[in-house]
Parts: structure tokens; C-alpha cells; sequence
């Protein structure tokens, strides 16, 4: 029930910038902070780059520094299919939002904007080796 409520008042809560539906773009690199579950900041975050076609996403705590955090084998990122979307998300989701994700078999960096108002979105990185997806939500931030 927490998960639903936090992902609807996301929804409607993160705002965003403006992007192109549907497929992650370079407006969409940078770095994030993890959310907490009341939407307050926390000291992890992910690092979104691409090289040519090539999608890279790494992890480091508050003053760290930036590490690979995928897996072994089969770890490129592809863009996610239709399906593979529709079962990140719960279904009203998909009748209010466009979303865009990236995917590699352990997790999924996902872009979302609210079709009734396209500034409004935001970012959320999916845990997929749990067997249910389970989000984390992000915010974009000047971070090096």
C-alpha cells in the first residue's frame, strides 16, 4: 500500500523538465540523489552518463566516489520494451504517465511525465533481482 501511495504522490509531486516521450535522451544524463520514503534527499546516488549508444549508470554515497554498481554478465543497458514497462509500473501508470526506462537484467533507470502536464515528472531507478520490481525515487542534481 506505501509503495502505490508513494509512486501516485510522485506522480503528482516531482517536478521535472520538459523531455521527448518515451525514450531517455541526453537531457536526461546527470546525477541523482536517492529519495527517501518521505521524498527527503538521502547520501546515495547514481550517476546517469552515455558514450555513443552506450548507457552507463554508477553508484557512490555523500563524499565518496563514483564505482561501476552493475552486474557481471549481461549487464549492458538496452532500452526497455513496451512489456518490459508495463510490468515495472501499476496500471494507472500507464494511462497517465509516459515513461521511459533503460534496462539491464538487475535494474532500470526510468524517466516519467505526466501526459495532462509534461512539466511535471521525474526519475526513479527500478531494483529488478528482487523478483518485483521495487523503486527508488530520484531527483536530478548538480553533483560531481
Amino acid at each position: 500500500m506505501w509503495m502505490r501511495t508513494a509512486l501516485l504522490c510522485a506522480l503528482f509531486c516531482i517536478a521535472s523538465s520538459s523531455h521527448a516521450a518515451d525514450k531517455l535522451t541526453d537531457e536526461d544524463v546527470g546525477a541523482y540523489v536517492v529519495l527517501d520514503q518521505h521524498f527527503r534527499a538521502t547520501d546515495v546516488y547514481y550517476r546517469l552518463s552515455r558514450s555513443e549508444a552506450k548507457w552507463q549508470l554508477e553508484g557512490k554515497q555523500f563524499g565518496g566516489g563514483w564505482m561501476q554498481i552493475t552486474c557481471q554478465l549481461d549487464c549492458d543497458y538496452q532500452v526497455a520494451s513496451a512489456e518490459e514497462i508495463q510490468q515495472y509500473f501499476p496500471e494507472e501508470w500507464h494511462t497517465q504517465t509516459r515513461i521511459a526506462c533503460i534496462r539491464n537484467r538487475l535494474q532500470a533507470f526510468c524517466r516519467y511525465t505526466v501526459k495532462q502536464e509534461p512539466d511535471k515528472g521525474g526519475y526513479l531507478v527500478i531494483s529488478l533481482a528482487m523478483g518485483q520490481p521495487v523503486p527508488l525515487f530520484l531527483r536530478k542534481v548538480a553533483v560531481d
